[in-house]
């Protein structure tokens, strides 16, 4: 199992590189900062050690388990979070 969890950590790593790509094309400062951590937890500490503006978080993912862990992270972002918080509904595939 630990070869399927890398193999999707190097692809979510490969796809949000693109996004920041392009958002930096578009003129958007971004750095990408990967923990292993409590989700929402992790997402509040570094927003402070990074003195960010803004956090944009998706607020679905495809189903089950997953699914579930983003909503309840988001929710807790959103109530938690000192700084604005842009939550994005993916479309679906």
């Amino acid at each position: 199992i630990s070869g399927v969890i890398d193999t999707l950590e190097a692809k979510s790593l490969i796809y949000i590189q693109f996004i920041c790509a392009k958002l930096q094309k578009a003129g958007i400062r971004t750095s990408i900062l990967a923990r292993e951590e409590p989700l929402a937890e992790t997402i509040l500490e570094v927003l402070t050690e990074v003195h960010a503006d803004l956090i944009a978080i998706s607020t679905h993912v495809r189903s089950g388990v997953s699914r579930w862990l983003m909503e309840g992270t988001a929710e807790q972002v959103v109530n938690y979070s000192p700084v604005p918080v842009l939550l994005i509904h993916p479309k679906p595939e």
